[in-house]
C-alpha cells in the first residue's frame, strides 16, 4: 500500500513554475475595438401592428410572436 505524501507549497509552486507555459499556444487578443451596436428604433405603424397581433393571440402564442419580432414584454408594455 502506498502512503500520499503531501506536498509543500515550496513544492507544489516548484512543479507549477517547471511546467512549461501555455502562453505562447493562446492567440494574442485582438486589438480591434468591438462596434457598438446599433440601437434599434421602432415606427408608430410597427408599433400598431404589434399591439394588434399581441391582443389577437390565443394563449401560450404571445411568447411566440415576442421571440419572432425579437422583442421583450416590456416593450408591449411601453408602447401601451
Amino acid at each position: 500500500m502506498t502512503m500520499n505524501t503531501l506536498q509543500t507549497p515550496y513544492e507544489t509552486g516548484l512543479k507549477r513554475r517547471l511546467k512549461e507555459p501555455d502562453w505562447p499556444l493562446r492567440q494574442p487578443p485582438d486589438p480591434e475595438v468591438m462596434e457598438k451596436p446599433k440601437r434599434r428604433h421602432f415606427t408608430a405603424e410597427y408599433k400598431l401592428r404589434i399591439l394588434h397581433e399581441a391582443e389577437a393571440c390565443a394563449p401560450g402564442e404571445l411568447g411566440a410572436l415576442l421571440r419572432r419580432e425579437g422583442l421583450y414584454s416590456s416593450n408591449l408594455t411601453s408602447w401601451r
